[in-house]
């Protein structure tokens, strides 16, 4: 933890569950991470997690393994709901807004890892 960073507590600790429900609980504690240090690296365990929960139960693709250019809606099994479904939950924890026009250029699990990435640095 950062020296300024304070505990997460209450409200925000409950809205971060809540937006990740049915996630791995590694993906909840990287997202509690994230709002204490604001660590990059907790962006990507979230994500994974987001989009674990959105594939469908049979898909034939590991999440955990997948190289980054795998592709989301035809390698991971991902419908348009599931999508905005792990969209919406990524703006609630990280606290930023994709675009529906910036959500149809990205296809794979790189760009949109690098997309929030992008959109975490430029709120900073």
């Amino acid at each position: 933890m950062n020296p300024t960073s304070q505990p997460l507590v209450g409200d925000r600790q409950d809205d971060i569950k809540q937006a990740l429900k049915r996630c791995k609980p590694e993906a909840i504690a990287a997202a509690l991470r994230f709002q204490q240090t604001r660590s990059i690296a907790d962006v990507q365990p979230v994500i994974l997690g987001l989009i674990e929960r959105e594939m469908p139960e049979d898909a034939a693709t590991d999440i955990a393994t997948a190289p980054g250019e795998t592709r989301l809606i035809e390698d991971l099994g991902l419908d348009s709901l599931g999508l905005m479904e792990a969209v919406m939950a990524a703006e609630d924890v990280f606290g930023i807004t994709i675009e529906n026009q910036d959500l149809r250029r990205i296809a794979t699990l790189d760009e949109l890892n690098g997309f929030v990435a992008s959109k975490l640095a430029t709120a900073a």
